[in-house]
Protein backbone atom coordinates (compact mmCIF):
# COMPACT_ATOMS: atom_id res chain seq x y z
CA UNK A 1 0.00 0.00 0.00
CA UNK A 2 1.38 3.62 -0.28
CA UNK A 3 1.65 5.82 2.07
CA UNK A 4 0.59 9.12 0.83
CA UNK A 5 1.06 12.18 2.83
CA UNK A 6 -1.05 15.51 3.06
CA UNK A 7 2.02 17.51 1.58
CA UNK A 8 1.51 14.62 -1.51
CA UNK A 9 -2.00 15.33 -1.78
CA UNK A 10 -1.07 19.11 -2.08
CA UNK A 11 1.48 18.54 -4.58
CA UNK A 12 -1.16 16.76 -6.71
CA UNK A 13 -3.80 19.30 -6.62
CA UNK A 14 -1.23 22.18 -7.08
CA UNK A 15 -0.43 19.68 -10.07
CA UNK A 16 -4.30 19.41 -11.09
CA UNK A 17 -4.72 23.14 -10.98
CA UNK A 18 -1.61 23.72 -13.21
CA UNK A 19 -2.43 21.40 -16.21
CA UNK A 20 -6.28 23.01 -16.45
CA UNK A 21 -4.36 26.52 -16.76
CA UNK A 22 -1.82 25.74 -18.94
CA UNK A 23 -3.76 22.99 -21.37
CA UNK A 24 -6.89 22.06 -22.96
CA UNK A 25 -9.33 19.71 -21.17
CA UNK A 26 -11.17 16.79 -22.44
CA UNK A 27 -14.58 17.36 -23.06
CA UNK A 28 -15.63 14.34 -24.76
CA UNK A 29 -13.70 10.87 -25.74
CA UNK A 30 -14.63 7.96 -27.73
CA UNK A 31 -12.89 5.08 -29.96
CA UNK A 32 -13.23 4.82 -33.18
CA UNK A 33 -13.34 1.05 -33.11
CA UNK A 34 -12.91 1.22 -37.59
CA UNK A 35 -9.87 3.63 -37.27
CA UNK A 36 -8.43 2.08 -33.96
CA UNK A 37 -8.01 5.83 -33.03
CA UNK A 38 -9.02 7.24 -29.57
CA UNK A 39 -10.79 10.73 -30.66
CA UNK A 40 -10.08 13.55 -28.01
CA UNK A 41 -12.26 16.33 -28.17
CA UNK A 42 -11.06 19.11 -26.09
CA UNK A 43 -12.20 22.50 -24.78
CA UNK A 44 -10.51 24.78 -26.89
CA UNK A 45 -12.35 23.59 -30.60
CA UNK A 46 -9.84 21.19 -31.38
CA UNK A 47 -10.14 17.26 -31.86
CA UNK A 48 -6.67 15.19 -31.01
CA UNK A 49 -6.93 11.41 -32.70
CA UNK A 50 -4.57 8.63 -31.39
CA UNK A 51 -3.50 5.57 -32.86
CA UNK A 52 -3.95 2.68 -30.73
CA UNK A 53 -0.52 0.78 -32.61
CA UNK A 54 1.57 4.17 -30.97
CA UNK A 55 0.46 3.85 -27.20
CA UNK A 56 2.08 1.45 -24.77
CA UNK A 57 -0.66 0.59 -22.51
CA UNK A 58 -3.09 0.12 -25.42
CA UNK A 59 -0.93 -2.36 -27.09
CA UNK A 60 -2.14 -5.69 -26.30
CA UNK A 61 -5.60 -4.43 -25.03
CA UNK A 62 -9.07 -5.96 -27.01
CA UNK A 63 -11.40 -3.91 -28.52
CA UNK A 64 -13.68 -3.50 -25.52
CA UNK A 65 -11.11 -3.02 -23.23
CA UNK A 66 -10.12 0.19 -25.72
CA UNK A 67 -13.44 1.26 -26.32
CA UNK A 68 -14.47 1.58 -22.24
CA UNK A 69 -12.38 5.12 -21.72
CA UNK A 70 -13.69 7.48 -19.66
CA UNK A 71 -12.49 11.46 -18.86
CA UNK A 72 -10.88 11.75 -15.51
CA UNK A 73 -9.02 14.73 -13.13
CA UNK A 74 -11.82 16.89 -14.30
CA UNK A 75 -11.02 16.81 -17.95
CA UNK A 76 -7.27 16.89 -17.46
CA UNK A 77 -6.98 13.05 -18.23
CA UNK A 78 -8.33 9.99 -19.88
CA UNK A 79 -8.48 6.88 -18.25
CA UNK A 80 -9.30 2.68 -18.99
CA UNK A 81 -10.69 0.96 -16.16
CA UNK A 82 -10.37 -2.32 -17.67
CA UNK A 83 -6.78 -1.56 -17.77
CA UNK A 84 -6.34 0.32 -15.21
CA UNK A 85 -4.13 2.53 -17.26
CA UNK A 86 -4.42 6.70 -18.12
CA UNK A 87 -2.81 9.52 -19.52
CA UNK A 88 -2.75 13.10 -19.10
CA UNK A 89 -4.16 15.62 -22.31
CA UNK A 90 -0.40 17.05 -21.63
CA UNK A 91 1.45 14.14 -22.11
CA UNK A 92 -0.65 13.21 -25.13
CA UNK A 93 0.04 16.81 -26.64
CA UNK A 94 3.48 16.34 -25.35
CA UNK A 95 3.84 13.05 -27.73
CA UNK A 96 4.79 11.06 -24.92
CA UNK A 97 2.68 7.85 -25.90
CA UNK A 98 4.96 5.19 -23.07
CA UNK A 99 7.76 5.35 -20.91
CA UNK A 100 11.29 5.91 -22.43
CA UNK A 101 11.91 2.36 -23.47
CA UNK A 102 8.69 2.70 -25.65
CA UNK A 103 9.45 6.22 -26.54
CA UNK A 104 13.09 5.02 -27.69
CA UNK A 105 11.63 2.41 -30.20
CA UNK A 106 9.08 4.77 -31.31
CA UNK A 107 11.48 7.45 -32.30
CA UNK A 108 13.63 5.07 -34.08
CA UNK A 109 10.98 3.72 -36.10
CA UNK A 110 9.99 7.30 -36.96
CA UNK A 111 13.69 8.34 -37.68
CA UNK A 112 14.22 10.66 -34.58
CA UNK A 113 17.10 10.18 -33.07
CA UNK A 114 17.72 8.39 -30.40
CA UNK A 115 17.57 10.39 -26.51
CA UNK A 116 16.60 13.10 -28.88
CA UNK A 117 13.49 13.70 -26.79
CA UNK A 118 15.27 13.24 -23.14
CA UNK A 119 17.77 15.50 -23.97
CA UNK A 120 15.14 18.51 -24.83
CA UNK A 121 13.37 17.19 -21.38
CA UNK A 122 16.97 17.77 -19.72
CA UNK A 123 17.48 20.53 -21.19
CA UNK A 124 14.06 22.40 -20.80
CA UNK A 125 14.30 21.45 -17.43
CA UNK A 126 17.60 22.86 -16.47
CA UNK A 127 16.16 26.17 -17.89
CA UNK A 128 13.40 25.82 -15.26
CA UNK A 129 10.81 25.72 -17.84
CA UNK A 130 8.65 22.67 -16.95
CA UNK A 131 10.40 21.24 -13.69
CA UNK A 132 12.68 18.73 -13.30
CA UNK A 133 11.05 14.87 -12.44
CA UNK A 134 10.89 13.90 -8.90
CA UNK A 135 12.35 9.83 -8.83
CA UNK A 136 9.61 8.44 -6.37
CA UNK A 137 8.90 4.67 -4.76
CA UNK A 138 7.26 2.18 -6.18
CA UNK A 139 3.65 3.20 -6.92
CA UNK A 140 0.47 0.47 -6.57
CA UNK A 141 -1.58 0.16 -9.43
CA UNK A 142 -4.37 2.17 -7.79
CA UNK A 143 -2.20 5.45 -7.59
CA UNK A 144 -2.07 5.40 -11.91
CA UNK A 145 -3.50 9.01 -12.94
Amino acid sequence: MVNVTERDIQLAQARGQFEKLMYPLVVQVHYEQTLRKIVIELNNGATYTLSVQYCQFLEKATEAQIAEVQIVGSGTAIYWPQLDEGTTIRSLLEGRFGNRKWMEKMNQEFGIPIGYWSEIHQTMSELGKIGGSVKSKKKSKASKV
